[in-house]
């Protein structure tokens, strides 16, 4: 305390920080000492880009928040690492990643990060990858033979999704869907066409990020005299400013609402059905899964939830449908 010419109450205070840390380690009647041979595990999650991240709910208040709280129960360190400065996956600041190595455990969300893959897999890190089903090429593949694979099942959801529309009696849907590869949610749906729902006709478009309501009036000029015309009969969305432009020209159609859950979005209805999947459990099976020394390579999949109104909250509208929450069954009027 002379010597840094503090009080005993600021050193007892910064003491007990240290120890909290597992930095020093106080033995009653001895003293304190440094704790060299004690090490907590460290989380390294991996950022795209500060700015994209900071405005994303997905991973701060869901991905994120299942990491570090994880990471707390276990008494781990936990990092975040920006690698890119400007969100692009040509721009990687490496400098970011040389203290990497076969003792880290690192999470990594999305296939945004595929260019990092080889540098990582030589260090022999230990990684933990969350993505959503997504095809990929035949290098990144081989590596993550040897991770710990967390798999969002989309498309899954898509077609899930989709197939409850066609169950509610829509026949002419719009699927208007947000950072997704239209061409395979086309194949999906056509594959689910095939099946018991030949006389449908959905409608795909896919949208950019931030969805603009007067742009998506210019680019589609044809799909938005069919709306003022009322010749769509349900629809697929997953963007919630796409979702509210839309209800006003479909409002009493049946709409699946992909992540309304996570959106919290006060403008449903009863005439909604919502999906999820819990986003802060997965972050949090990562971190389980890194920290289990005896696990080696490892697969998990991750299913949606599929949620409705209760009955006595829907306000049948025409002809269209009724939901009876007690099976889950869906019978046309």
């Amino acid at each position: 305390a002379e010597q840094l010419g503090v009080s005993r109450d600021t050193l007892r205070t910064a003491l007990a920080m240290l120890e909290s840390e597992s930095l020093v380690r106080r033995v009653r009647g001895y003293g304190t000492y440094i704790s060299e041979s004690l090490k907590r595990p460290r989380i390294t999650f991996l950022l795209p880009c500060a700015e994209t991240v900071y405005t994303s709910s997905i991973f701060l208040n869901h991905f994120l928040q299942g990491v570090l709280e994880e990471a707390q129960r276990n008494n781990c360190e936990i990092e975040t690492l920006v690698i890119s400065p400007t969100n692009d996956p040509a721009d990687i600041d490496w400098s970011k990643l040389f203290n990497l190595n076969a003792e880290s455990r690192v999470v990594v969300c999305g296939l945004w990060f595929q260019k990092i893959f080889s540098f990582l897999a030589a260090g022999h890190c230990r990684v933990a990858l969350i993505y959503d089903t997504e095809i990929l090429s035949e290098q990144s593949a081989k590596i993550l033979s040897r991770w710990h694979i967390l798999e969002k099942k989309t498309m899954e959801n898509v077609r899930r999704m989709t197939e409850r529309l066609f169950r509610l009696n829509s026949r002419r849907p719009l699927l208007c869907l947000r950072s997704l590869n239209m061409e395979t949610v086309r194949q999906e749906v056509l594959e689910l066409r095939k099946g018991n729902f030949p006389d449908t006709e959905p409608c795909f478009i896919q949208i950019e990020s931030p969805f603009l309501a007067h742009d998506f009036s210019a680019a589609h000029p044809d799909i938005m005299k069919k709306l003022s015309e009322s010749k769509f009969d349900g629809m697929l969305v997953n963007d919630p400013d796409a979702f509210h432009f839309l209800r006003k020209f479909l409002p009493d159609a049946p709409c699946g609402y992909i992540d309304l859950k996570r959106q919290r979005d006060q403008g449903a209805d009863s005439r909604v059905f919502y999906s999820d999947f819990d986003l802060q459990g997965i972050g949090q099976q990562a971190v389980r899964t890194l920290l289990n020394p005896s696990a080696g390579s490892s697969f998990q999949e991750f299913h949606a939830e599929i949620h409705t109104w209760q009955a006595n909250d829907l306000k049948p509208s025409g002809n269209r449908f009724n939901i009876q929450p007690e099976n889950r069954n869906y019978e046309q009027n």
